[in-house]
């Protein structure tokens, strides 16, 4: 949760973004801990006041990652490890488990696929943790962040409901001095009468994925 004093620090936001990427890494022990840990570091040495941003729970989970990575309980990630080798047997089964993680690459690789949608973003961050679950791509443009839920098979009702809780869950955290507008997109190889009757709705504005590799979207 982000402190409600706000600091005038222009890096604040960057130290925002860069504590998210670090501590999902760390809960979901990636081998690419090590280096956002360092990214931070480096960030609060050149901009110490940057990490005001940071409430106090935050921070104690900082100093947790800190203590771990100082004491090199986390060795196992140089070895990059595979998370599907140990998830839970129902997590195994999940179809496209393997196959959306790809995708949201693809699509933090390829954001010039995004930007006739958004206009020129600033950055991305995969896998965005928020309240009630985490973003699949979270992309800012200027002051609007954009909500990007990602499917492998066709989408039904239920992606309403999905992307309105992470709407939810991202202006509980987000800092309103840096982003004052939130918007959804899906990316999904097909949508039921349901699915968009409910996505227009709530203004979100639904792709069409027409194509894995090489990736390949358009308006629906």
């Amino acid at each position: 949760m982000i402190s409600q004093e706000t600091p005038q620090d222009p890096y604040a936001l960057e130290a925002e973004y860069l504590y998210f990427r670090l501590y999902n890494s760390y809960l979901l022990r990636s081998p690419d801990l090590h280096k956002n840990y360092a990214m931070l570091l480096d960030l609060w040495q050149r901009h110490p006041e940057s990490l005001k941003i940071l409430s106090k729970n935050d921070l104690i989970r900082l100093k947790r990652v800190q203590s771990d990575i100082q004491e090199n309980r986390y060795s196992l990630f140089n070895d990059r490890l595979d998370l599907f080798e140990a998830a839970p047997e129902a997590l195994k089964k999940e179809k496209s488990g393997a196959r959306h993680q790809d995708l949201c690459l693809e699509i933090a690789r390829h954001k010039d696929l995004l930007e006739p949608f958004t206009g020129p973003i600033d950055f991305m961050n995969l896998e965005h943790p928020v309240l009630f679950g985490s973003i699949d791509v979270l992309a800012v443009c200027g002051l609007t962040a954009y909500i990007v839920e990602v499917k492998t098979d066709s989408a039904t009702h239920a992606i309403a409901g999905q992307v309105m809780k992470y709407f939810i869950g991202l202006s509980l955290t987000l800092s309103r001095k840096w982003i004052d507008d939130i918007k959804v997109i899906t990316i999904c190889p097909g949508y039921d009468r349901v699915a968009q009757m409910q996505l227009s709705q709530i203004g979100a504005t639904c792709l069409l994925l027409t194509n894995d590799s090489p990736l390949k979207i358009k308006a629906l």
